[in-house]
């Protein structure tokens, strides 16, 4: 397999879901701000020629254009992206979308991750026409008459999943009942 997928927030919560798809074979490119972790993700797989770090804070947009575009000479259009972004930087996930439709007529899958409050104040996110747009909203765990926040392991594992049965919105963990979620 030498599809190519993008993953913003895969050395943090969502390495494990990065070491997924190493394992299933594909080439992965990773942007994260912090060395130490693209190096500990590299240090876990065995699949070290398939796993591409891109060191950028996605929120410096000329860099994250140049980076993209340079992934996509050395590895191939993009099939897949995985995107874990903070709301405020949705112009960086817009200029993502526009890199890959230029570089490819194929379609592409975009798995949106994002937090709890946005299932009840759903953000439009204009996706070229070759893009399939799936939502993931990230809840949290009723325990005991308690809630708390999901573990990064329960975020990646329910991740993977979305990713295998490839639903257009899902939800980890629940949203409901929205006053019994955890507080901050």
């Amino acid at each position: 397999m030498n599809e190519h997928v993008l993953v913003i927030g895969g050395t943090g919560m969502l390495r494990d879901t990065t070491l997924w798809l190493l394992e299933k074979g594909y080439h992965v490119s990773v942007i994260g701000r912090t060395s130490m972790k693209h190096q500990q993700l590299q240090k876990q797989t065995l699949h070290k020629e398939k796993l591409h770090s891109i060191k950028l804070d996605y929120y410096n947009t000329p860099l994250l254009l140049q980076e993209i575009k340079k992934v996509i000479q050395q590895y191939g259009p993009i099939s897949i992206v995985v995107c874990w972004i903070r709301s405020d930087a949705i112009s960086s996930l817009k200029v993502i979308c526009n890199i890959i439709q230029q570089t490819t007529d194929k379609q592409w899958k975009l798995y949106h991750i994002q937090s709890s409050t946005k299932f009840f104040k759903k953000e439009t996110i204009l996706v070229p026409d070759n893009c399939l747009y799936r939502s993931i909203f990230l809840g949290f765990i009723l325990e005991n008459n308690q809630s708390r926040w999901l573990t990064h392991d329960e975020i990646s594992n329910g991740v993977i999943e979305c990713i295998k049965n490839d639903p257009p919105e899902s939800i980890v963990g629940t949203v409901t009942p929205w006053e019994k979620r955890p507080s901050y």
